[in-house]
Formats: C-alpha cells, sequence, structure tokens
C-alpha cells in the first residue's frame, strides 16, 4: 500500500512533479530550464536516503554521465536540445542502471510517435480538438517543425520510472 506521507513516496511524487515541469516548459519555449534539471540532481541524495531499498548511487551517476555525454552528439548535430539532453541525463540518474534501457526505449518510442503525429493528417484533427479544450500552444507545436523531446523524455520518466521508483521504496 502506498504512503502518501512517507519521506520516499514525497521525493517521488516530486521527481514526477519537476518531470512535469520540464514538460510545460518544454511546450511553451522549447527550452527546458537550466534550474530544473538541477532541482532533480539535487532531489536525488535525498531519495537515496528515503529509498526502502538499497540503491546503486554509484551506478546511477555512471548512467548520467554516459547519458551526458552520448547526447552531446544528438546536441552537437542539431538534432537534440541542450536542455533534453541534461534532463535525460537527471531522468537517467534517478533510474539507474536497472531501468535505463527500459527508460531509453521509451524516450525513443513516445517520441517517435509524437513525430509521426506531427508528419500525419492527424494532426489537424488534433490541433483543432486541442484549441477547443484551451490547449493552442499544443496545436501550434502540432503544426511546427520541432519536436518537443522533453515532452517523451518526461512520459517516459513517468511511465518507466513511477512503477520503479515507488517500488524501490517498498511502495505498490
Amino acid at each position: 500500500m502506498i504512503d502518501p506521507f512517507s519521506l520516499h513516496f514525497c521525493n517521488v511524487a516530486l521527481f514526477m512533479a519537476i518531470l512535469g515541469l520540464a514538460l510545460v516548459a518544454d511546450l511553451q519555449s522549447f527550452r527546458i530550464p537550466n534550474r530544473i534539471c538541477i532541482a532533480l540532481v539535487l532531489l536525488y541524495p535525498a531519495h537515496v536516503l528515503s529509498a526502502g531499498a538499497p540503491v546503486d548511487w554509484v551506478g546511477a551517476l555512471g548512467v548520467a554521465g554516459l547519458i551526458f555525454v552520448v547526447g552531446l552528439l544528438p546536441f552537437s548535430a542539431g538534432w537534440m536540445g541542450g536542455g533534453d539532453v541534461k534532463l535525460m541525463a537527471a531522468t537517467g540518474l534517478w533510474l539507474g542502471p536497472p531501468a535505463v534501457l527500459p527508460f531509453l526505449a521509451m524516450t525513443a518510442l513516445v517520441g517517435g510517435l509524437l513525430a509521426v503525429l506531427m508528419l500525419s493528417q492527424l494532426r489537424f484533427p488534433v490541433v483543432q480538438a486541442a484549441q477547443r479544450i484551451g490547449l493552442a500552444e499544443f496545436g501550434d507545436l502540432l503544426l511546427g517543425r520541432s519536436i518537443p523531446y522533453g515532452v517523451a523524455i518526461t512520459l517516459a520518466g513517468w511511465i518507466v520510472g513511477g512503477p520503479r521508483l515507488l517500488a524501490a521504496g517498498g511502495l505498490q
């Protein structure tokens, strides 16, 4: 059972909320502020200390470093923004070695689905629906040429990370 008053649950909820801020920032401006990635990194030690099971923090640092270094390649080619690379590395820190491959695969899948939606004729009804419910920015994004990869990173962090992080604290 999930205890919403446990420190571990609060840390995971903050992790998810900060990822949500990255999603909103990326949708609004195609930028992920450094303070979002810094907040994820600064909150990480609280996760390590509050998790009910041991956390491989050394392996997690290695994963984050590797994601960052490898992410410099698509960044230098202009395929990914710097904020996306930093957000992916900070999220990889939280997920660590056991979840890095599912996280990267889910990020690629969600990013690919978003790209397909942006290229398809389906985007026009989605844009109209978004405008009707007050999400005109999202509609404008679908009509644009740039993919907000922070959205894919955030969704993958939620999908892969949420259940794993809660389970690490003994919360299910």
